[in-house]
């Protein structure tokens, strides 16, 4: 995965708040997938933000290292880890013919 490339979400999700986290929800054929729900913790509810704004993975990792007392290593490896798990989710705009705003 490149950290300086910008990726989209390529598919149609409702983001839905509840309690201390946010649900994915993805949307097929006008009809909201319950089978494949995703909870996000507030920092992954972030780093989804983040992307759905057009930052690249890098600078949501500079903006944490920035933010956070943690070593810079461990919030690379957390950011990486978590984009991995959403990859489905996820296209760079080379894939998807859209340029940042």
């Amino acid at each position: 995965m490149d950290l300086n490339q910008v990726y989209r979400i390529k598919q149609p999700v409702v983001l839905h708040p509840f309690g201390d986290q946010v649900y994915v929800i993805p949307v097929r054929e006008k009809l909201a997938d319950m089978t494949s729900i995703l909870g996000l913790n507030a920092t992954a509810a972030r780093i989804w933000h983040s992307l759905e704004i057009g930052e690249t993975p890098e600078q949501i990792i500079n903006e944490f290292i920035r933010e956070y007392e943690t070593p810079a290593i461990e919030i690379r490896h957390e950011v990486v880890h978590f984009l991995s798990e959403i990859k489905d989710y996820l296209e760079n705009d080379t894939q998807s013919g859209r340029f940042p705003d």
